[in-house]
């Protein structure tokens, strides 16, 4: 375990290679969602409400209906609908009745969410180029492989009954 996150976490001893592996990425994970808030609290955006609003920008005119905005959140959010509630109470987003089945409501980002996400995109931008600049191109692009080999480890329910390792993926992979 690298001394950083040993002080970070006040581990007065080194911890094993796989508990070490989920607290770095844990801590990090934290840490980044902190800056993130920070940012977007200065804008009154949480950052749910901004991961749905990039959601449903992409989703475009058609709209995106509220099982699949659950389904694409970066976060498990339990309660989707509170979260659809504050975007459109906000004026961010509308709901609006499918025009090929009429029982499924479809919610589309509107022209103050696209102002809202616009407001946010410089902030963050330099955030973003600050945290590259500062671990480099290289070890960036290795950070974003090894972060998806792990969402697919994670993904195949890797546990301690599962003795098969998830094969390897990446560049230096066989």
């Amino acid at each position: 375990m690298g001394h950083v996150l040993q002080y970070r976490i006040g581990a007065s001893r080194p911890l094993p290679p796989g508990e070490a592996l989920v607290l770095a990425v844990t801590v990090a994970a934290g840490d980044l969602g902190a800056m993130l808030d920070e940012v977007l609290s200065a804008y009154g955006i949480t950052p749910r409400q901004y991961n749905a609003l990039r959601i449903l920008r992409g989703a475009g005119a058609p709209g995106i209906s509220h099982g699949e905005i659950g389904r694409r959140l970066l976060a498990r959010a339990p309660d989707v609908t509170r979260l659809m509630d504050q975007l459109v109470a906000n004026g961010w987003a509308a709901r609006v009745r499918s025009d090929i089945d009429a029982r499924v409501v479809l919610h589309r980002i509107t022209d103050r969410g696209v102002e809202a996400l616009s407001a946010v995109a410089t902030p963050l931008d330099e955030r973003y180029a600050l945290l590259r600049a500062r671990l480099g191109a290289q070890s960036s692009e290795s950070l974003v492989a090894l972060c998806e080999e792990l969402i697919v480890a994670v993904a195949h329910h890797v546990r301690a009954t599962d003795a098969s390792p998830v094969p390897h993926t990446g560049p230096d992979s066989p």
